[in-house]
């Protein structure tokens, strides 16, 4: 089957909450909230450009994202911006030279780390909630300096998913075995212990137990529950969020891009 979209997730560490990023064509991106307490979803902004979420992190309590972005266009090429999900609109932005962004990440729901030699640019400011650290510091107790991010495993870490090295593919890993699941772009275990995962644009939730009795792929894809089957979304202007003016919005289009 033809994908029309991928789609790829930041979760909260804190909360109950998730940013989606569906991809497609190649060179965009919506960017869609996920309160995964309702299973609610709020379809956001577009980017045309690249999205580099591996180097992009979402606040504990879901409310920032710092996210790593390119369209190589001039005047920036690349920046690491600081937005509300499901808005790319940049609050703060700091221009990059070239992909490599290092690894900007939350240290807490109010401190964000970013690697040094980043300079804000002009007429942008961190919002007054938020401090921004360095790796050489000051760091506020009792943090310390940041820990270099790993390289996302190719394993899920959480029990009941399992990437199989020899087929090169990921699954259900339940008291019946392991279970490939094709097509699977992720898979996540929840605090209750439900199976998350995606296929070509369409996110899927199985329980706890049908994920612990599957026998086969079938019995997956029949007991799994579809939340939401975004392959049809298409590219749509929207307005920036509450507390950016509109004569500052047209500033950050210009700079980036952003709908």
């Amino acid at each position: 089957m033809e994908r029309k979209c991928t789609l790829s997730v930041l979760f909260a560490s804190e909360a109950e909450k998730a940013v989606i990023f569906r991809r497609g064509p190649t060179k965009q991106t919506c960017m869609i909230a996920w309160d995964m307490r309702k299973d609610r979803f709020d379809v956001g902004q577009w980017f045309k450009g690249h999205v580099y979420l591996g180097n992009s992190d979402l606040s504990p309590d879901g409310k920032w994202l710092i996210v790593s972005l390119g369209n190589f266009k001039p005047p920036l090429g690349t920046w690491i911006a600081l937005s509300e999900p499901p808005y790319f609109t940049a609050r703060a932005l700091w221009p990059a030279s070239g992909t490599w962004f290092g690894y900007p990440e939350f240290l807490s729901k109010d401190v964000l780390y970013l690697p040094d030699g980043y300079a804000i640019a002009p007429n942008f400011s961190v919002p007054s909630c938020l401090t921004v650290v360095g790796k050489d510091g000051p760091f506020p107790e009792p943090k310390g300096r940041a820990a270099p991010r790993k390289a996302p495993a190719k394993s899920p870490p959480s029990p009941g998913v399992r990437y199989d090295r020899e087929t090169g593919k990921a699954g259900i890993q339940g008291k019946n075995g392991f279970i490939p699941v094709d097509g699977t772009e992720w898979l996540k275990v929840d605090d209750g212990g439900d199976i998350l995962f995606s296929i070509g644009g369409r996110l899927y939730r199985l329980s706890a137990g049908n994920a612990g009795n599957a026998r086969s792929e079938e019995d997956v894809m029949r007991h799994a529950r579809l939340l939401a089957d975004f392959t049809d979304l298409t590219f749509r202007p929207l307005p920036p969020p509450n507390g950016i003016r509109r004569r500052d919005s047209r500033r950050i289009r210009k700079l980036t891009g952003a709908s």
